[in-house]
This record gives structure tokens, sequence and C-alpha cells, in this order.
């Protein structure tokens, strides 16, 4: 069971983007190769610096003031501390680390009046394509992992060119005993994991480059939604390790106190571990698509099975509302064993191995409401408000018909979901408005109706049919009357993307005309000329009749609106589930200096 068995009625959801660990694997090492650059590193990417200061009496680790950095140089005799040399306490104390066991003087709160330096750190965000240069390392071959627990991941730290240099002190901190560096490079990487959780935050700051354009193209309209790892509350996933460093070092205090946070507070100053951006318009207009809000669930059940046989592939799912809906709570609705779980269905996104990045899925529900609104104005074009008269004719001494009148963009009648159509559209003009009588006890009337209604067809398509009646009525002791006007229209649209990926559906159109021809025959005296004129003129009312368009639907609204690493997917394979929602699978845009 894939993704051709979803059903997203059944859980009250409007669109799930699945995303594959693959492919939020590319589009993660795309965005931290874009973070923003204050000073420039062996690397080509961000450097960042923090000393860390020991007060002797309460053994506490307190961090010292960014742009406190040269006043602790000059405390040091101009001597950065991460560029002093490792000592292992043996022979006389190298005249650096003398220097370093200077106490460092602060008035400033939550310091005491002297501190040590303890710990140091540097490092760039990022990798760097060129892993020639000194401290680069290659990018791991995977940076996220999905984790089974619904709302975690395992992450693997973007960093290069670390360093991790530890003060040892004796018991009254007269003395340095020794001094450790630890220095990664390509051949010895340092690749730490943490178990983070995932979340999102309303924030334009710190984006990539895609999102920033695709954002100025947008306006003030909307607002961005930041999909991130949630590295504030990260623990590690296991020990890290440094791998020239013994365990008893007290680098590993560092990596356990000090490292994380600051890892964290880096990150989210200089560029979030994103997993994604939503777009969520301020305001929506009748015919918007917009996500409005937004979860996000790891398919755990789907993972459960990949470690039993290997046969599923672990998606992030993003649970979609649209149009201000209420968000439903996340829900399994992937399961490996049973068809149907607590009653109702479940399905797998990939029931194998994929070269897809992704599945988008969209519920009949969800486009009903869309079709509802972004066909409504079409619609009322079709829409007519009729009015009959009479005029007394000196020349004939007579009452003649008055041409009939009509006013477009009435409100039809909106079904959703019902009798088989995802949209049915109905007006039928009121009850006596087209009537008139003439003062010699003469009638006619005029009536109106339109149908426009959406079904999904066989193999794959959306048939957009259309129906106008005008019928018109004319009675003096007996009646003429019939449909002068009935026009058929259906346009059958199949489910196609272009060579770019994007919906491009084919269409057929075909039209009948079941206008009946009515004969006025002894009624002739009523028209002041030809009566055919006159339904000449009814018939050209008809005339407003069209195809509709409907290649704005929802799927192709979504590609810029949801959209892992800032990159807008491509489309394959448009279809109709069992359970009634388009799906379509995709894939991400992906650099070509990233490999998987």
């Amino acid at each position: 069971m894939a993704a051709q068995d979803s059903d997203l009625s059944a859980f009250g959801f409007d669109v799930v983007v699945a995303s594959t660990e693959q492919a939020l694997n590319y589009v993660i090492k795309q965005y931290v190769n874009e973070f923003k650059k204050p000073k420039t590193g062996s690397g080509g990417s961000p450097v960042f610096n923090a000393y860390f200061m020991i007060d002797p009496n309460t053994q506490k680790v307190v961090t010292l003031p960014s742009n406190w950095d040269q006043s602790l140089y000059n405390n040091y005799v101009n001597l950065d501390p991460l560029n002093v040399a490792a000592w292992n306490g043996a022979g006389a104390m190298p005249p650096n680390i003398k220097n370093l066991s200077t106490p460092y003087m602060v008035n400033y709160p939550p310091f005491p009046s002297y501190t040590y330096l303890r710990y140091a750190i540097s490092f760039e965000l990022g990798f760097t394509p060129d892993t020639t240069k000194p401290g680069a390392v290659k990018m791991p071959a995977q940076i996220l992992k999905l984790v089974d627990d619904g709302q975690y991941a395992i992450y693997t730290l973007c960093f290069q060119n670390l360093t991790l240099s530890v003060a040892n002190y004796n018991s009254n901190y007269s003395a340095i005993t020794s001094y450790e560096v630890y220095k990664q490079n390509n051949s010895n990487p340092y690749w730490f994991t943490v178990r983070v959780p995932l979340t999102s935050i309303q924030d334009s700051t710190n984006v990539s480059d895609d999102v920033a354009t695709r954002a100025a193209a947008l306006g003030d309209a909307f607002t961005i939604e930041q999909l991130v790892l949630d590295l504030d509350n990260a623990q590690w996933s296991g020990a890290p390790v440094i791998q020239d460093a013994p365990a008893n070092s007290a680098v590993y205090d560092l990596l356990n106190t000090v490292f994380l946070p600051f890892f964290s507070q880096t990150m989210a100053t200089n560029g979030r571990a994103a997993l994604g951006f939503n777009f969520i318009p301020k305001e929506n207009t009748s015919a918007d698509f917009g996500v409005t809000d937004l979860q996000l669930q790891i398919d755990d059940a789907s993972l459960e099975a990949q470690e039993g046989n290997g046969q599923t592939v672990a998606t992030l799912d993003y649970l979609c509302a649209v149009n201000g809906n209420a968000r439903q709570a996340p829900a399994d609705f992937s399961d490996p064993d049973n068809y149907y779980l607590d009653g109702l269905p479940t399905w797998n996104w990939f029931d194998g191995p994929t070269s897809y990045h992704g599945v988008i899925a969209i519920s009949p529900i969800a486009l009903a409401n869309y079709f509802s609104k972004a066909m409504l104005p079409y619609v009322q074009t079709n829409c007519y408000y009729p009015t009959t008269g009479w005029t007394w004719n000196d020349n004939k001494e007579m009452w003649m018909v008055n041409t009939p009148s009509v006013q477009a963009g009435q409100t039809p009648t909106i079904s959703l979901n019902q009798g088989g159509y995802l949209v049915k559209f109905s007006y039928a003009s009121p009850a006596g408005v087209g009537y008139s009588k003439s003062e010699a006890g003469d009638s006619q009337e005029l009536k109106s109706n339109f149908t426009l209604t959406i079904t999904q067809g066989g193999n794959n398509t959306i048939v957009v049919t259309q129906e106008l009646i005008i019928w018109y009525s004319l009675t003096e002791g007996s009646n003429v009357s019939g449909n002068i006007v009935d026009t058929i229209l259906t346009d059958t649209y199949t489910l196609a993307t272009d060579t770019n990926g994007n919906f491009a559906p084919a269409v057929t159109s075909a039209s009948q005309d079941k206008s009946q021809k009515v004969s006025f025959g002894s009624f002739m005296n009523f028209f002041d000329g030809d009566p055919n004129s006159m339904i000449s003129t009814i018939k050209s009312w008809a005339q407003t009749l069209a195809a509709k368009n409907v290649t704005d639907i929802p799927i192709s609204v979504m590609q810029g609106l949801v959209f892992p690493g800032g990159n807008a997917f491509s489309m394959n394979e448009l279809q109709f589930s069992e359970g009634g929602d388009l799906i379509a699978y995709i894939n991400y845009a992906t650099p070509a200096y990233i490999t998987a």
C-alpha cells in the first residue's frame, strides 16, 4: 500500500507533503552552504570564536561576551588562546602557557572580580566543497536521520575547522598544569550527532537566498514560517567522541556543558538548521490556497517497517491546513501490517526504494473548497436574473412584447463532495421574476438555469461540465414555449506535467447544442419585427459560456508555498488515489556539488 491508497479525508488533513529522508539531506546540505559570512576563515565560511572563564571560588564556568575578545587578548599580552599550542605539562612551562595563567579581571555581572581561562572554541558553520583547504572536512553522506518517536530527528552538527582548547589548573589556580588542543581536519573529522525536536517558527530572518527571492516576489502579503531543528533543546545522540583525546580528557566536560548551547546560539543568529519554509498569507482572498497552519510528523510506522524488512521509506510529513482551516492532530496513517487501524485506513507513502524526493497529496475536500472559490466569479457570469415586459403600440393598437433582458452576476448554490461531484454549482432564476402580463391579459415568462460540475473522471482526469438553459414562454389563450438556449460544454483535463515538472494538463473539449426551435406562428403580431431577432439576442447572452481553464488547481499553487530548503518542486505521475486525493510524486532541485 503506497501513496495510491492515501485517504486524507479520513483524518481531516487538507494537504500533506511527505519528504523522504534522502530529500531532506539534499536540501539541508544546500542550506548549510548558504550561512551568512561575517568574517572569512580558511574554508571561506563564517568563523565563530567563544571563550569561557572559570570562577576559582565557585568553579562556575561563564561565557565571555563576544565583544570582549580584544580585552582578553590584551590581558594575555596580545595572545589569542585559540592560537596557543598544546602542552602536556611535561618540562618547563612555555611562555604562552604562562601568559594564559594570568587572571583576567572582570567587573561585569555575573562574573566575579577575576576569572581564569577554562575553554576556547572556534568553528566555521557549514561545509565547503573544497576539502583541500586547511580545516575543511568532507560533508557527511547523511546529515539528518529520522527516528521513530514522531517529533525528533538525529542531526549531524554542520561545522568545520573546529578547534577545542582546554586549560587545566592546579587546585588553587596558581598555574596551568596542561593545555589541551584538538583540531579537526579532513582525515580526522569530528562529527557530532544530536537528538533534536522538530518545530516551526514564524521568522523571516536568516533565510536562504532562494527563500529571500521568493519572499521579495510575494511582497508584504505573506509571512515566512521556518521549519527548523530546535537545537536549543537538543541532546547528544550518543556520547560525542574526539578520536585523539583520552577518555578522561576535560574536553568532554567542554562538550557536555558549553559546546551545544554556544553552537545553538550561533545557528540561531547566523543560519538555523532549516528543513523548509512555508509562506503564510496574512489575509486570504476568495481563491487563495494558502497554507495557514503547518505541523511536522515523522512517519514512524514506516520507520518501524524499514527497520524490520527494509521495504518502506522514511518520510517527514508536513501536515498542512489551508485557508484558516483548523489544524488536526498528527495521526499515524501509515501502518505496514494492517490496512485499517482503529477503523481508519492506513498506508505508506512509499513501499520500496524510490528515486523521488517525496509525494504531495491534496484531499478532495480541500480540492472542492478551492474550486468552489476559484470558479465562482466565472460561474456568476452565467447566472442570470431575467426581466420581461410589454409596450403599448398605438399604430397596431395592441400590447407588444419587449425584448427580454437579464442581469448577470447572481449567486449560485454550491454543493461540495456530494452525488459524485467534487463541486456542483447550480442556479435557477427565482420563480416569477421573469414573468410579465399585459393589460390585455397576455403573458410571457423567461427562466434561466445554469449548472457547472467538477468531477474526478476515470484515467486520472478532471471533468468540467457546464449547461446553460434559457426557457421562454408566450401565452395568449394558447401557449408556445421551449428551451431557446440549451448548451452543454464538457472539458476533460488529463493530469500531466511538462518537461520541467510543472502542472500542464492535456484538455479535450466537446460541446452539444440541445436548443429547441420555438415556432411562434399565430403570435407574430406580438413582436415588433421578426421574433427570431429576439431569440438571437437571448442566445447572445449565452456567449459567455466558455471553456473554463482549470490549470490553476492547488497542486501548482503549492509549488511556490511549501518547499524544503527553499526549492520549488517538480511533479511526476499526477493521479487520483483510491481515497480521492490528488497526488503527485515530487523532486526538489539539487545543486551540482551535493551528492547522495
